[in-house]
């Protein structure tokens, strides 16, 4: 495993559950889950929350739990930003501050397997964060980035006065999911109940380039 700053391109490979939402836009602003510097570039529009365990990393293997709540005013358009993500390891906490502008800290993971599916447990500093069960259903189909418009595949991450775009390019193998069960401590992470969900889903043996980032001013 490499320790310190790794510098961009890297090559992932993983697995993990993406439940896509939509939430109050006026809901996420007031509770904090857009920053404030931000609400008056913020859309709204659909948004998630991801769950990914990258195996393969030239940082080492680690877990992470994020969310985007839609999509950002930015010079080139709309795009998505990550505004709340906790990573299970200090070193990919540094790089993806340097890197790329994600906002990432720590947090602790556990992940139990089930038939069909995980149960996953995050805290943060040794309190409970949030939990999720989720199971996959029906036949895993391949996918790509590479058919997704920029304007939802380019992330842009806000760093002081400028902004920072990053494309991964991702393909692997997608599955409808199912959430059985969930709970979040709405004082630390958005819950998934207030607002409405539109797709649950696995991605299996997924392959990952995250490009360096291109700043804009």
């Amino acid at each position: 495993m490499a320790e310190g700053i790794v510098d961009p391109p890297w090559e992932m490979q993983g697995q993990g559950w993406i439940m896509v939402c939509q939430w109050p836009r006026r809901w996420l602003i007031e509770r904090g889950w857009v920053p404030s510097a931000l609400a008056d570039r913020f859309l709204g529009g659909p948004g998630a929350i991801m769950l990914v365990d990258y195996r393969e990393c030239p940082i080492g293997p680690y877990r992470e739990l994020l969310m985007v709540p839609g999509r950002f005013r930015t010079p080139v358009g709309p795009r998505p930003s990550i505004t709340r993500i906790l990573v299970s390891t200090q070193v990919s906490v540094d790089n993806g501050r340097r890197h790329w502008a994600i906002p990432k800290t720590l947090g602790h993971f556990a992940i139990e397997a089930m038939s069909r599916g995980e149960r996953w447990t995050i805290e943060e500093q040794g309190r409970p964060l949030a939990r999720f069960e989720l199971r996959s259903r029906g036949p895993a189909l391949p996918v790509s980035t590479h058919w997704s418009p920029s304007s939802w595949s380019t992330l842009a991450q806000p760093s002081g006065d400028r902004w920072l775009l990053t494309q991964p390019a991702v393909r692997g193998r997608v599955a409808l999911a199912r959430l059985e069960a969930s709970w979040c401590d709405e004082l630390a992470f958005p819950q998934l109940d207030a607002g409405r969900r539109l797709l649950t889903a696995r991605v299996s043996g997924f392959q990952m380039r995250f490009n360096p980032a291109q700043a804009l001013d």
